[in-house]
């Protein structure tokens, strides 16, 4: 799973990336967040007690996302000028978090992987798999449903769509040690047609209606979005397992969470840099220099990022980094 993870956190990356190519976003949007959440459940496993549970979601997750939201939604221009107030501070607080779309919400990813978690973690607990998969598909749809035609102002923390991210998320528990799944992706023809099975439908998506799928996109009409949202996620698994592992790419994957926490602020520093010597405006002109340009910015992050998450892993694993990195055997 840590190539998948690698391949979500690369697509993250890039779809935050202003200059991206619109064609692009047809194939990476129905993929890189839901296959984030379906990995976060295919690796979950409930040991501890509800208490214990919690209070490591509150460490791991909860505390470095605040944390990083107050970096991320304080006016540094202001503060290092000496005319940032209290009153200023308390007002991007509490914009904070509300954690509403455009708002202070650069983060809310893990928020709403944090929030999604504790329904799942209780359905875990009490009920069946093929209840839980019951249970969370009627969630989801009644999430969408809401979105579509009852959501007047989108609620605070993302809400309308923690049940749609815990059906992922459910799908990935509810396929652990699944012996006819397992076979399924090590087919290398089974890959393949999964691969080419998404292309078509992302072909379809984008020449028929225009649009595209998302965890928090729904205007495509509903069956068509769970099939390309699915599709997405099995040619996602699919990909990765066809894909040779090596450090680096390891690396990434083991440590997507620093990397989200911190690509924002990286790429930025980037932009700023290769605005300054003329590539932002020779390079954006059009789709095939977009491409390189968000190539040629990718290459960057990821290397800057490499480099700040190795110093968090030694210096700041105590709070959220890793204690240890897995190696390939």
């Amino acid at each position: 799973m840590d190539i998948a993870k690698f391949i979500c956190i690369s697509l993250v990356m890039i779809s935050h990336m202003e200059y991206v190519p619109s064609y692009a976003e047809y194939i990476f949007k129905p993929i890189f967040l839901t296959g984030f959440f379906f990995m976060s459940g295919y690796t979950f496993h409930v040991k501890n007690n509800f208490g214990s549970f919690l209070k490591k979601r509150i460490s791991t997750i909860l505390i470095p996302t605040i944390i990083f939201s107050v970096i991320y939604t304080t006016d540094m221009g202001t503060l290092l000028k000496g005319g940032y107030s209290i009153q200023q501070w308390l007002g991007d607080l509490s914009v904070l978090l509300r954690q509403q779309r455009g708002q202070g919400d650069v983060l809310w990813f893990t928020y709403v992987l944090f929030l999604s978690e504790i329904p799942l973690y209780v359905m875990c607990k009490f009920l069946s798999r093929k209840k839980m998969f019951l249970v969370s598909a009627v969630l989801c749809e009644a999430s969408i449903l809401y979105t579509k035609f009852f959501m007047k102002t989108i609620p605070y923390w993302y809400m309308h769509i923690i049940f749609v991210c815990m059906f992922f998320s459910v799908c990935g528990y509810c396929l652990q040690n699944c012996e006819k799944f397992t076979e399924c992706i090590k087919n290398q023809k089974n890959r393949w047609f999964l691969v080419f099975s998404y292309a078509v439908l992302v072909a379809i998506s984008a020449v028929c209606f225009h649009e595209t799928a998302n965890i928090n996109l729904y205007v495509l009409p509903d069956g068509i979005w769970y099939v390309l949202t699915f599709s997405g996620v099995a040619a996602l698994i699919s990909v990765s397992n066809m894909i040779t592992p090596n450090q680096l790419v390891l690396f990434c994957g083991q440590n997507t969470f620093i990397f989200y926490l911190l690509h924002d602020r990286i790429r930025g520093m980037i932009n700023l840099l290769f605005q300054k010597i003329g590539f932002l405006s020779f390079l954006s002109v059009n789709n095939l220099r977009r491409t390189l340009l968000c190539l040629l910015v990718y290459c960057f992050e990821i290397g800057l990022l490499c480099v700040c998450t190795l110093a968090v892993n030694r210096y700041c694993r105590c709070f959220f980094g890793k204690r240890s990195v897995k190696q390939i055997n």
